[in-house]
């Protein structure tokens, strides 16, 4: 029965008229569905949609005479669209997400085109729901758990896509990703408890052996970058493996630099140290966004974030009971161990998670036919061939920078910068504090102390994870249930603007209070317990919000975020001893915890007008699951 081609095209403006913000996307989609059924001449609709497709509807064009010469009115016309919209050269031009784009993609589901041609009157998008037809692909068809919470992204039918492993292989690649980040931490706060009795053997100054702290700094702040650009080359997984071995490397050398005139190559060491240590922490964001589900994910950047973050909290507290006992350079032995271990269950375990969306993809037909050992060879042999298998192999080495610069990222970014660099001058100036004399306004503590006292960093990072565990996915889900199950990646930010908005600043102020009026020492554990358990939950969430602004950008992300967690706090070391005496250790504190207040308002900006943000960012970037239907009470 053919059909008024007008009635068509009132659809087609009603849906663009709904769906502005992804008019490119939902419009080919509905004219797909539209011509598998409705017999008209495509450039009828073509020349209809220049209004609304921003390249003139040339791509739409090519789309649609493709659906016309594969038999309208037979069923074969939306399939045959959808594969061809699948295909390369088209997806890189108008269709920004490389993914299968389904009508349950778009958050519209089985959409039934049928006009009621006796009343002329369009149905409302979202009231058009129907069951599958016969003719639907089995891909466009939405997928949900046991709670009702629909899959997204859409995993296919292929058991070698990540999204479909066993729970069990899922938790143990990210068991190696967080051991992995833990190690790369650790090693960067190895000496920790080590500085005052370092520099009596070189002969410097405290606060010398300090400035080779902000020197592990810098390289933790920059080698994510350089992790990134080699990744797009050579993969993930190579990168990962050969930092941990560098990394290794690098602290036996700090172990090995123990005459008087050691310092500078010491210092040399353990920047190269930092920067290769950085590797695994920055790529491990991809991996999880290739294996979890969108309503996972929070629970999943906890535990990795949290990892690389009670790698610094351990590190004090084994630097202090191996100072106490044993000559200082072995704490460089164990860390260097770790790193090898973590090296070897890299090599041997973890997988690339790899896998394009599209159908019948070259990548993922090369990868069925490959063996396990040839797999793993071209995984880890880093050389230019091995690019193909990388899933940066799209993007650019430097994207990372250009992430960092669009408006939703440096909003998250200033404030993941102002909490953690004040919460680092807390953590990496706490032993100089805890061991000074009383004489001068320490505590005299002696290292084994100072390592006993850092067991609160174990207590609050715990506190931290059982928080994230419980709310980073829980209240962002409630919230999208209220919104009628309609998701927002603002909702992410919800566990942010509850408890930790109120643990940083108090923390903060009362270190400052405890140190100045030289209150007893558990008041002083107090604070720190505050500000790092405030710092532990807010890392993971901020990630991963901005993760799912930029979905397929994901390790970029992970990247920059690094980058702005560390700047600041490698700079501040240069300035505060000049900010205490200028105005003392209380105003010092007392004006972290308002800074602090203030990147709160940032975040809260973000939640608020998070939309409008995230509209400003470069096209090229955007990809987003915004407006997706995850719980549908109706559904067979």
């Amino acid at each position: 029965m053919q059909q008024d081609p007008s009635s068509s095209l009132k659809l087609l403006k009603h849906a663009a008229a709904i769906y502005s913000s992804r008019r490119d996307i939902v419009l080919v989609e509905l004219s797909a569905r539209l011509l598998s059924g409705i017999a008209c001449q495509a450039n009828t609709v073509v020349k209809n949609l220049d209004f609304f497709l921003p390249d003139g509807g040339s791509t739409a064009e090519r789309a649609l005479e493709l659906a016309w010469s594969k038999g309208v009115g037979h069923g074969l016309g939306g399939s045959s669209m959808l594969d061809y919209f699948n295909g390369k050269p088209i997806r890189q031009k108008t269709l920004r997400r490389p993914k299968s784009f389904s009508v349950s993609t778009l958050g519209l589901r089985h959409i039934n085109c049928s006009v009621d041609m006796a009343s002329k009157q369009v149905p409302d998008v979202h009231e058009m729901t129907s069951p599958a037809s016969p003719q639907e692909p089995a891909e466009a068809r939405a997928k949900f758990d046991k709670h009702g919470i629909k899959l997204e992204p859409h995993p296919s039918d292929d058991p070698n896509d990540p999204l479909n492993w066993p729970t069990s292989k899922k938790c143990f690649m990210l068991f190696i990703l967080c051991l992995c980040a833990f190690a790369g931490t650790a090693q960067s706060g190895a000496n920790a408890a080590g500085v005052v009795v370092q520099a009596m053997a070189y002969g410097v100054q405290p606060s010398d052996m300090i400035n080779t702290v902000s020197a592990v700094l810098a390289g933790v702040c920059t080698g994510p970058i350089f992790a990134m650009a080699l990744a797009h080359y050579i993969g993930r997984c190579p990168v990962i493996l050969w930092g941990l071995l560098i990394s290794m490397c690098c602290n036996v050398w700090s172990g090995s630099m123990t005459d008087p005139g050691d310092f500078i190559p010491y210092a040399m060491s353990r920047w190269l140290g930092g920067t290769f240590g950085a590797f695994p922490i920055a790529l491990g964001g991809g991996f999880i966004v290739d294996m979890f589900y969108l309503h996972q994910r929070g629970k999943a950047f906890a535990f990795y974030t949290s990892s690389a973050l009670f790698g610094i909290s351990v590190a004090n507290t084994v630097s202090g009971f191996i100072v106490q006992y044993n000559p200082w350079p072995v704490q460089f032995w164990w860390v260097s161990v770790l790193l090898a271990f973590c090296a070897i269950l890299t090599a041997v375990f973890l997988e690339d998670t790899t896998y394009a969306r599209t159908p019948n993809d070259p990548i993922n037909e090369k990868a069925m036919k490959t063996s396990g050992l040839t797999k793993k060879l071209l995984t880890y042999i880093p050389v230019r061939g091995t690019m193909e298998n990388s899933p940066q192999n799209t993007h650019g080495p430097f994207d990372c920078i250009l992430i960092g610069l669009q408006p939703p990222t440096m909003l998250a970014g200033f404030f993941i910068l102002i909490v953690f660099a004040w919460g680092g001058v807390v953590l990496n100036n706490l032993s100089v504090y805890l061991q000074n004399p009383v004489a001068i306004g320490g505590y005299g503590f002696s290292p084994v102390r100072n390592a006993e006292f850092s067991f609160v960093n174990f207590v609050s990072t715990a506190a931290a994870q059982l928080y994230g565990f419980a709310f980073n996915d829980r209240l962002p889900l409630w919230r999208c249930k209220k919104n009628g199950g309609v998701w927002r990646p603002e909702y992410r930010l919800w566990p942010v603007l509850a408890a930790p908005l109120v643990l940083s600043p108090i923390g903060l102020g009362l270190f400052g209070a405890a140190n100045a009026e030289h209150y007893h020492f558990m008041v002083l554990a107090v604070a720190v317990f505050f500000v790092n358990m405030a710092d532990v939950m807010c890392l993971p969430i901020v990630n991963a919000y901005v993760v799912e602004c930029f979905v397929d950008y994901a390790a970029e992300v992970t990247t920059i975020l690094s980058f702005y967690r560390q700047i600041l706090g490698l700079c501040v070391n240069f300035f505060l001893p000049a900010w205490t005496a200028t105005v003392g250790i209380r105003w010092v504190f007392g004006s972290m915890a308002f800074f602090v207040l203030v990147g709160y308002g940032l975040t809260a900006i973000l939640e608020w007008k998070g939309p409008q943000i995230r509209a400003m960012s470069w096209s090229k970037f955007v990809d987003t699951e915004d407006n997706e239907e995850l719980f549908v009470k109706d559904r067979e």
